[in-house]
């Protein structure tokens, strides 16, 4: 007369494909458990473990905003400085420049499980990221907009402690499509659940980067992060320490 294994029993039909069984160990669940929840409820519910159980995955998103950035080009605080034995140079349009802005982001991530049981995943993603600056000072040197995109290709495998993620992308980020930086390259994420609550994350990857305009700084570029995620207290706030 447990409620929770009748949801579990429902849990593991729908996993099988067999909504009609899940749906009776469902309103059986309901019933022990006297919460009354009503059939439209419960179909909802269904619905997304029938989601959450397809071998086709994906989610998206869409985002936009408005910032404020005291430093859009990265610039030192002042156009005068000192080089060398030469003093108090001046050079245009270096300094630090301010400016309010506006930004639209969407990406999607797909994923197809090869067997309908099986722990390997066949993954992908494409996102876009635009981003514009009121500053008028920033078109003089070509940074009043910015377009990046990416996407990638690679395989996911999945257990119950464990996801290992393997992809190779391919980026390019650009301003104001005068100047681009195209970049290729793999990219890896392993996570471990040492606990349902406590996860450890390495990610890394190697980019050959292609500056449209620095030649000098084309070649491969590298990066690792070690990460440590909690879920705390009862809503599951999430922490990355990286």
């Amino acid at each position: 007369k447990d409620p929770g294994l009748y949801g579990e029993i429902a849990n593991s039909y729908m996993a099988l494909g067999d909504r009609p069984a899940a749906e009776r160990y469902m309103a059986s669940m309901n019933e022990l458990s006297g919460e009354g929840v009503s059939q439209e409820d419960m179909a909802i519910t269904l619905d997304k473990l029938e989601r959450a159980y397809d071998r086709f995955q994906y989610r998206g998103r869409v985002r936009f905003g408005f910032l404020y950035d005291s430093n859009a080009n990265q610039g030192p605080s002042t156009s005068t400085m000192s080089l060398g034995p030469w003093r108090n140079v001046i050079v245009p349009d270096v300094d630090a420049k301010e400016t309010f802005g506006a930004y639209l982001g969407a990406d999607i991530d797909l994923g197809w499980r090869l067997e309908p049981d099986g722990a390997w995943w066949l993954v992908g993603d494409v996102q876009a990221f635009l981003r514009g600056n009121a500053n008028d000072d920033l078109h003089d040197i070509r940074a009043q907009e910015s377009q990046w995109g990416r996407t990638a290709i690679g395989l996911r495998r999945l257990s119950s402690e464990t996801l290992l993620d393997f992809r190779v992308k391919a980026e390019i980020f650009d301003y104001e499509f005068y100047q681009h930086i195209s970049a290729i390259g793999p990219e890896a994420v392993f996570l471990w659940a040492a606990t349902p609550s406590v996860h450890l994350i390495t990610r890394g990857g190697i980019d050959h980067r292609d500056y449209s305009r620095e030649s000098d700084r084309n070649g491969a570029y590298y990066w690792v992060g070690q990460y440590l995620r909690l879920f705390m207290g009862e809503r599951n706030h999430e922490a990355i320490i990286g």
